[in-house]
């Protein structure tokens, strides 16, 4: 099955509440994004973001110009559906992140909750390194989430691999400036305890420090 076939099959299993990932407020996601500071117009991509509630929070806030990329379709028609008329006001964006055109020094905010840590070849992770770097403008930001040392081995059905911050920190160090971190512990649905760690970093120029 392909990594796109699984995702329409688990989101087309249950109720968006329902699944692992559910919450109804991203946290620390919400907290940064407002700290940023942000003028509406500026462009805030979520990757894969598919049902997530995140959207929602953006729009209360004022936020015009919000791209919701998934490989579910299913995922991104529930969003829709959840959002009714102010789905209008939203980019939805259905493909993989690591091949998509996003253009260059495009957006303000790249945020991505459960993407990369299911990155397992080098060349993935490199990819989708390269397609940040590309579309987030310098003085733009990235916040990434992922499973950390303590939480399960798969997600979803998926193995994970779960990253230290110091690891996330290096590896997005050719590029982007370390600001902000939060370790956390999501509760699923279900009661499982996934341990993550969010990283909050500034685009710098290239071949800059500052």
């Amino acid at each position: 099955m392909s990594t796109e076939a699984h995702w329409e099959s688990v989101h087309g299993k249950r109720d968006p509440t329902l699944q692992g990932w559910y919450t109804p407020c991203p946290q620390p996601s919400v907290d940064w994004i407002r700290f940023l500071g942000l003028a509406p117009d500026e462009r805030i991509l979520d990757v894969g973001g598919g049902a997530s509630t995140l959207v929602d929070h953006l729009l209360s806030a004022g936020q015009e110009r919000i791209s919701v990329m998934d490989l579910s379709m299913q995922a991104l028609d529930q969003a829709k559906a959840r959002l009714g008329p102010a789905a209008d006001q939203v980019e939805w964006q259905h493909g993989d992140i690591l091949k998509a055109r996003i253009g260059a020094s495009t957006v303000s905010v790249w945020h991505d909750r459960a993407v990369f840590h299911f990155l397992h070849a080098p060349s993935e992770r490199e990819a989708y390194r390269a397609q940040a770097k590309l579309a987030v403008r310098p003085g733009g930001w990235l916040i990434l989430g992922s499973f950390r040392p303590g939480a399960p081995d798969k997600c979803s059905g998926l193995p994970v691999r779960k990253h230290t911050l110091e690891e996330l920190s290096d590896f997005f160090a050719d590029g982007f400036r370390l600001e902000r971190t939060a370790e956390t512990i999501h509760v699923t649905p279900g009661g499982i305890e996934q341990a993550y760690v969010f990283l909050l970093m500034k685009r710098q120029r290239d071949g800059s420090d500052t």
